[in-house]
């Protein structure tokens, strides 16, 4: 079975993204390599890697150069810099598109993820235990019920494995389930209180 794997906003040869969210590089080029290198690192050819945006601020045949260094299959939800891409790019990629589902089968846990490059407040089934995963945020937003950021800052500028975004959702739900049972405990506290006077 082919390994799952989810990242987005790498910014190849984006310079300016060095300045607002990424201090440890130098420059652009240790900043790719580095990229690449964790890439690499952990992603196996016939793996499946589904990106959620956001890969490159550069032109056609650089972002081409990058992609044919990367392993796996990949997968392109479209972001706010990947608008501009060319049909050579996106045929590079096995889909490119705005909005995607995953109908996942795990132990950890059977049913869809959404996905989109921007982080949504409420989604199909979002109360009812779908999950959601975005970049586009550079890890600079608290996530909000069964959401996850999949971005590079968030994940040390690796990919992150199916699984262990799967792990991360369960003990989100439990935080979830605790926090909707101190509301309860706190509405019972108020009824008693009222019942009482």
């Amino acid at each position: 079975m082919n390994d799952i794997w989810f990242t987005s906003d790498t910014h190849f040869w984006h310079k300016n993204v060095i300045e607002y969210t990424r201090p440890q590089f130098s420059d652009v080029q240790e900043m790719n390599e580095t990229l690449i290198s964790n890439w690499n690192s952990v992603v196996k050819k016939e793996d499946l890697v589904y990106f959620l945006g956001d890969f490159s601020f550069c032109g056609t045949q650089k972002t081409i150069d990058i992609l044919d260094r990367l392993n796996g299959q990949i997968h392109l939800i479209i972001g706010n810099h990947d608008r501009r891409m060319t049909n050579s790019v996106k045929s590079k990629f096995v889909w490119a598109k705005d909005l995607g589902i995953l109908k996942v089968d795990r132990p950890l846990y059977k049913g869809i993820i959404e996905l989109c490059h921007f982080p949504f407040l409420s989604w199909a089934s979002s109360y009812h235990g779908r999950y959601h995963f975005f970049g586009h945020t550079h890890g600079t937003l608290e996530t909000r019920m069964l959401s996850l950021d999949v971005g590079v800052e968030k994940w040390n500028y690796f990919p992150v494995h199916l699984d262990i975004l799967l792990q991360e959702m369960l003990k989100k739900k439990e935080r979830l389930k605790l926090i909707k049972e101190n509301e309860v405990n706190m509405d019972m506290d108020k009824i008693k209180e009222s019942i009482t006077r």
